[in-house]
């Protein structure tokens, strides 16, 4: 049964795994702390690639992240990953235009309307990613993406966008 952390927990985890720190209102990263979880996080993404795994990925944040997971996204491709793509029919979204809807752009979901990509918090998109392309054997992303992926108990590297690092409770 998977344990259920508390605020306390994913501080103390965020603090030890990517160095998050905060004091006085300036948040910073020890930048040897977040090398070795990059280290680890692309470990990961090979050892899941090699098997021959469903590796995807999606972001909210497309104008901070798109690139770097497009990039994660090919070198999953060329270990072996299958990187699920797909297309989605308009989605009825509070507080989003009723044309919007899910995109892949080389290998990265995200949510698009009239040919942009709009920034989101929306959990229903990560199901309509599951819908579309069912569940991944790993998936890597950020914001409600990540946390509908745990819950729903996918493998999940959950990236801090990085106009969120700024705002972290710590």
């Amino acid at each position: 049964r998977p344990h259920i952390a508390d605020a306390d927990e994913l501080v103390a985890l965020r603090m030890s795994v990517w160095g998050l720190h905060r004091r006085e209102g300036r948040v910073w990263l020890d930048p040897m702390a977040a090398l070795g979880a990059a280290r680890l996080a692309g470990n990961l993404i090979r050892e899941v690639a090699r098997a021959g795994g469903r590796v995807a990925f999606a972001t909210g944040s497309p104008a901070s992240m798109l690139t770097l997971y497009q990039a994660l996204a090919f070198e999953a491709f060329s270990h072996g990953a299958t990187v699920p793509e797909g297309t989605s029919e308009d989605l009825e979204m509070e507080g989003h235009p009723t044309d919007a809807h899910l995109a892949w752009i080389n290998g990265v979901a995200v949510l698009s309307r009239a040919g942009s990509l709009l920034s989101t918090t929306d959990p229903l998109l990560a199901k309509e990613l599951i819908f579309t392309c069912g569940k991944p054997d790993l998936f890597v992303g950020d914001r409600a993406f990540a946390a509908v992926m745990i819950g729903e108990g996918v493998r999940t590297i959950a990236v801090a966008p990085t106009e969120q690092i700024g705002r972290a409770h710590v």
